[in-house]
């Protein structure tokens, strides 16, 4: 007796391997984490672009990152007192090294400066080098999410995410982050929804394997490089 071809498996079977297949490509692209290798764009961000630095090379995962958010001034010296010009950049990225407070106020009111073209202008002979950003981001509703921090402290990962939000293009933000789950994030807050908006767009990934946030953990100048130069992607893929 000849048994009948069981075709209702199959088609079952095919859609499930059909299901996982979508899920391997939509999150790809977030394999990794902020703080190692993680989501790499087509672009050949160091092509044409010499390294002045001495403490990274090709064969660190955030060179390319690196090199394109220096090349560009977006991110720039390492110095915490004043902005440098590219000709008196230091030789060193000193991509481990903690971005304190103002200092990342300032990136992050320079990188809305930078993609939005809206004039800024640097007020000379201040004590405190760091002013004129910090009334950019007051004017531009960057901090209207962050929770007052000392400037010589350095910042949490959840407080330059917080400014973050706000110094971006909202039509960047390409998923709402509803497939995901962050271990160490509540999505019912105000801030856990901004955290799973990243995640959703692939700018954020994580710390871990299990892509925890580590929100209070100090951001590095490498995981600022990272988050601006896969932002700049997706406003301009082209480089």
């Amino acid at each position: 007796m000849k048994t009948k071809p069981r075709y209702g498996a199959y088609i079952q079977r095919l859609f499930v391997l059909v299901v996982v297949l979508l899920f391997l490509v939509n999150t790809a692209s977030c394999l990794g984490s902020d703080t190692h290798e993680g989501p790499v764009s087509d672009m050949d961000a160091s092509e044409n672009v010499d390294n002045h630095f001495v403490d990274i090379s090709e064969d660190d995962w955030f060179y390319d990152a690196v090199l394109y958010c220096t090349d560009r001034a977006l991110i720039v010296d390492s110095s915490i007192t004043q902005f440098k010009t590219t000709d008196e950049m230091s030789n060193q990225f000193e991509p481990f090294q903690e971005v304190l407070t103002s200092t990342a106020i300032a990136h992050l009111a320079h990188f809305h400066n930078i993609w939005s073209e809206t004039p800024l202008i640097e007020e000379i002979g201040l004590k405190f080098w760091s002013m004129p950003y910090r009334w950019y981001a007051e004017d531009h509703g960057l901090l209207a999410s962050y929770h007052e921090e000392e400037s010589v402290q350095s910042i949490t990962r959840s407080s330059f995410v917080s400014i973050l939000y706000h110094s971006v293009p909202p039509e960047i933000f390409s998923g709402t982050g509803d497939d995901i789950t962050i271990p160490d994030v509540d999505k019912n807050t105000e801030l856990g929804e901004i955290i799973y908006k990243f995640y959703g767009a692939n700018i954020l990934c994580g710390t871990n394997e299990s892509h925890s946030f580590e929100g209070d953990r100090p951001i590095t100048r490498v995981e600022m490089a990272m988050i601006f130069y896969r932002i700049m992607q997706k406003i301009n893929p082209s480089g």
